[in-house]
């Protein structure tokens, strides 16, 4: 039997078509497996597209709820003319988004030009009260009618406040003179506290009623260089009783211990009011 010498040749040649092949075979599943990996990722974020739109119509559908309500209270409560203006800026949103739903558009057609080719968003905004049917209806909406004027419920009826408060009874005004810290009549101004001790050399002394009787019964009496000082030189020298203002007197029989007369009262309310008039 003559033995073929061409049988190795052909024999190595099958052995190269077959790593070929295998080759071509590991290629194809590299490639598969990349392409499904693109596509998971891709699937990945259309469904994040697809939440994120749902949770805008969301959104979107309780923002019309919102504002149909307010039209109606609007239209009922308030006026027709207060509607018109809210109906002027509902247009002025509208278009505004237009704006936004135009850019939408464009922002996906550049998106899909890589991918399938679509043009539409995957979930399109869905406001149905800026929609132009809506725009319609609005206009062509009627509110001065009879039919819808009937529809009105009546107004809640506003009673007027009571003209005496809680704090106009006799039992919690109680503001007697002869009991209270200070009169109620006379009002003291802001007294200002002055610091700096140069600043109170400029202001003019005042003195309350024991420390005047102090100055004045002590009389005319000689200073350090031998000069006789008057008792209105001592308290504007000594009263520490210095202020912007005149500082608010003490109520007449505030340091007596023992009950005064009325009498006794009056006569030093008199007193007093003649010295604060000066």
């Amino acid at each position: 039997m003559a033995f073929n010498l061409d049988l190795p040749k052909k024999y190595t040649q099958c052995e190269e078509t077959i790593k070929k092949l295998q080759n071509i075979i590991e290629l194809g599943e590299l490639k598969r497996e990349h392409l499904e990996s693109n596509l998971e990722i891709k699937n990945n974020e259309q469904r994040e597209t697809i939440k994120q739109l749902e949770e805008k119509n969301k959104l979107i559908n309780q923002q019309n709820e919102t504002i149909a309500d307010l039209r109606e209270f609007i239209a009922k409560r308030i006026g027709l003319e207060a509607l018109d203006a809210f109906d002027t800026q509902v247009r002025d949103i509208d278009l505004l988004l237009e704006q936004v739903n135009d850019q939408y558009e464009e922002e996906e057609d550049d998106d899909d030009e890589t991918t399938d080719g679509r043009s539409d968003p995957i979930i399109p905004f869905q406001n149905e009260y800026f929609s132009i049917d809506n725009n319609l209806y609005r206009q062509e909406q009627n509110y001065n009618s009879i039919e819808y004027q009937e529809n009105i419920p009546p107004s809640p009826i506003n009673y007027p406040p009571s003209e005496k408060s809680h704090y106009s009874s006799p039992e919690n005004s109680l503001h007697n003179n002869y009991t209270s810290p200070s009169p109620v009549e006379y009002e003291q101004p802001f007294v200002e506290a002055v610091r700096k001790k140069e600043e109170r050399k400029k202001l003019t002394g005042t003195t309350c009623k024991c420390c005047a009787d102090y100055y004045y019964a002590a009389g005319n009496l000689p200073g350090p260089d031998g000069t006789i000082i008057t008792p209105e030189e001592r308290i504007q020298q000594c009263s520490r009783h210095r202020s912007r203002f005149k500082r608010p007197k003490t109520p007449p029989g505030f340091w007596n211990l023992d009950f005064i007369s009325t009498q006794d009262v009056e006569g030093q309310y008199n007193e007093q009011k003649e010295r604060m008039e000066e």
